[in-house]
């Protein structure tokens, strides 16, 4: 089990392989200036930043969510010694959910296929929907 740390300590346990992942897509946008939003499930076990307790930790409903920002003191710890092998699915749809409303939400690696595959179908439909648009815009102004 490896560990996100995050700002002034923020601290997020991480499976190797998924924190592996994680680290590619974070270098990635850091090295092109981009912050990105992190969601991940449940509340952290622990102390409120703002005071009170944040719960009773990950098998809690609910999500929290970090702005990820180049600017912002980032480290990846891993407990093994060896590199994970990188699912090159699981890095094209954590890149592609950087660039959404809700950010990269962590999934499962078995979710991956799928979820992918939904978006790709979303991204066809909007692609659709605009060239039938942009026809509809060039009738018109003829």
């Amino acid at each position: 089990m490896g560990l996100l740390r995050y700002a002034a300590g923020e601290d997020l346990p991480l499976d190797d392989r998924l924190l592996a992942h994680v680290r590619r897509v974070t270098a990635s946008r850091f090295r092109s200036g981009q912050a990105f939003l992190l969601s991940v499930p449940g509340p952290l076990i622990g102390p409120h930043p703002l005071g009170g307790d944040a719960g009773p930790g990950p098998s809690a409903p609910g999500r929290i969510a970090f702005w990820m920002h180049p600017s912002i003191p980032t480290q990846f710890f891993f407990s093994g010694n060896r590199e994970p092998v990188l699912n090159p699915a699981m890095l094209e749809l954590f890149e592609a959910l950087c660039d959404t409303a809700q950010g990269l939400v962590l999934v499962p690696e078995h979710q991956v296929e799928a979820q992918l595959g939904e978006l790709r179908e979303r991204r066809r439909r909007l692609a659709q929907s605009k060239a039938a648009e942009d026809a509809a815009g060039s009738e018109r102004a003829r």
